[in-house]
């Protein structure tokens, strides 16, 4: 094998176009941590709401989707500065979807439990 049939990047065989682009590991990460601190943050909100009784409980326990929304939102904007740069905005969409999709089953769920008090 020739210099001139090595591969670029180690990691191609001769003859792969590499259709398809490399997952940044970083930015994933990065989006992970983004999703993982926002459901806590809610779910903090959440357990103190149910530990209390009242109007505060009723606000807690439905401020904390609202939580989940504005980190839905944030995702969002954050996918639109990659799109707009040219980078890896599926990661942060992916993100924004999994969140918006967990404020939707939660919200109808706190709703149900406010109502039921």
């Amino acid at each position: 094998m020739n210099t001139q049939d090595r591969p670029a990047v180690p990691q191609q065989q001769p003859g792969d176009d590499d259709l398809e682009p490399r997952l940044p590991r970083g930015e994933l990460r990065e989006m992970a941590v983004s999703v993982i601190v926002t459901l806590g943050l809610a779910a903090a909100i959440a357990a103190t709401g149910a530990a209390s009784s009242g109007v505060p409980a009723t606000v807690l326990l439905l401020a904390a989707p609202a939580v989940v929304l504005i980190g839905a939102l944030v995702t969002g904007s954050r996918a639109y500065g990659w799109w707009r740069t040219g980078g890896h905005w599926q990661i942060w969409q992916g993100g924004m979807w999994l969140l918006l999709v967990i404020f939707l089953i939660w919200v109808m769920t706190s709703i149900g439990i406010v109502l039921a008090e």
